[in-house]
């Protein structure tokens, strides 16, 4: 039988460079905070968070995400979660696929386009 798996394009808005280092130093801080904490679940990527323009989700048939990928503003695939020591962002969180709808700006997206991204990080980062 084959599982029903949905997947969604989250875009972010650009914000102004004033809202831009705004959010860069409160998260600079929360960053520090939880760290000191809480071992950093994404230690090859925490950095390039920020970078992301574009997140691709896909949900498994209970609306858990399983994995994303985080695409910059060239639409290049930056990151990829879960990988190697990385747990992820969306991935490592308490939100189901109809917070998600209800939360942010989303588009579906088909499997195809999910799998394309992430071979393409894949090829790019083996």
């Amino acid at each position: 039988m084959m599982l029903k798996r949905n997947y969604l394009k989250i875009n972010f808005e650009q914000k102004s460079n004033l809202q831009k280092s705004e959010t860069n130093i409160f998260l600079k801080i929360l960053e520090k905070l939880t760290s000191i904490v809480i071992p950093k679940a994404n230690p090859d990527f925490d950095k390039k968070i920020s970078n992301i323009e574009t997140w691709l989700i896909e949900f498994d048939e209970e609306g858990i995400p399983i994995r994303e990928i985080g695409i910059n503003n060239q639409n290049e695939p930056i990151m990829v979660m879960p990988w190697k020591n990385n747990y992820g962002f969306w991935t490592d969180n308490n939100l189901k696929y109809f917070d998600f709808k209800e939360l942010f700006k989303f588009q579906k997206i088909d499997k195809n386009e999910f799998e394309n991204n992430w071979k393409s990080f894949e090829n790019n980062n083996s």
